[in-house]
Parts: structure tokens; C-alpha cells; sequence
């Protein structure tokens, strides 16, 4: 098939179906070079993040990756491995079954606002005391 046909088929352009094709084969032949748990989990993740985990030598298996997101050697900061952002590290934390890392900065960031909110109620009441005075 060209891949005109294939982008056809898939609701796609040519230019993306190339790109599906290109990383599927290229998924295929990590498989066929060895059938171990590490090549077989690079069908789950990108390539962006396999290439993050052989950047950062941590094995492809859901453990190893957990344990490396836990102890903080995966870690998407300014001046750490290359291309590996947020995005990444949501499909990382995902694929090692953690919570989405989004949702947790949001819920710490809701809590920061409670804590905020419970001040300055604390303050208006002090106030409140003050005044009636």
C-alpha cells in the first residue's frame, strides 16, 4: 500500500501515516532482535520514551521504571535528559501504573489555595475582632 492508502484507511494524512509506519517498523524490529521482557515493553511506550529510558540506562519493565519516577532519577527538570518533558513523563508514569502526574500537581496546587483561603479567613475574623474593639 502507498501511503496515501494507508493514510486513507486510517483517517490520516500521507506525512502521518508515514511517520505510523516508520515507528511500527521500527517497534517490529526491536521484537524480532530479541524476545525479552525489555524489547517486548517497548510496544507499550513511544519512542521518545524508550529512547528517555535508554538515555537514562533504566530497563523498559514496569518496575524498573516505577522504582526510577519514585526515587526521583526520572524526573522532567530543566537541564535533565534530552526530550524528555511532561508529556513523557506522563506516558512513563502511566505505563508504570502512577498516578498521572498532572492530577497531582493540580491537587497539590488545590491544596496550596485551601491553605491560602484558611489563612485569610483566619485574618478577616482577627480583624473582625479588632474592629469591634
Amino acid at each position: 500500500m502507498t501511503y496515501k492508502q494507508v493514510g486513507e484507511a486510517l483517517g490520516v494524512g500521507p506525512c502521518r501515516a508515514r511517520q505510523i509506519v516508520v515507528n511500527s517498523e521500527w517497534k517490529l524490529r526491536l521484537v524480532e532482535e530479541g524476545k525479552d521482557k525489555k524489547r517486548i515493553a517497548v510496544l507499550e511506550l513511544g519512542v521518545r520514551a524508550c529512547n528517555v529510558l535508554c538515555n537514562a540506562r533504566i530497563a523498559a519493565d514496569r518496575a524498573s521504571v516505577r522504582e526510577a519516577i519514585e526515587d526521583g532519577r526520572l524526573n522532567p527538570r530543566p537541564n535533565g535528559l534530552r526530550n524528555f518533558g511532561w508529556k513523557t513523563y506522563t506516558e512513563l508514569c502511566k505505563y508504570a501504573g502512577l498516578e498521572n502526574p498532572n492530577l497531582q500537581r493540580k491537587k497539590m496546587r488545590i491544596d496550596t489555595l485551601r491553605n491560602e483561603i484558611r489563612n485569610i479567613e483566619k485574618e478577616i475574623e482577627h480583624y473582625k475582632e479588632i474592629a469591634s474593639r
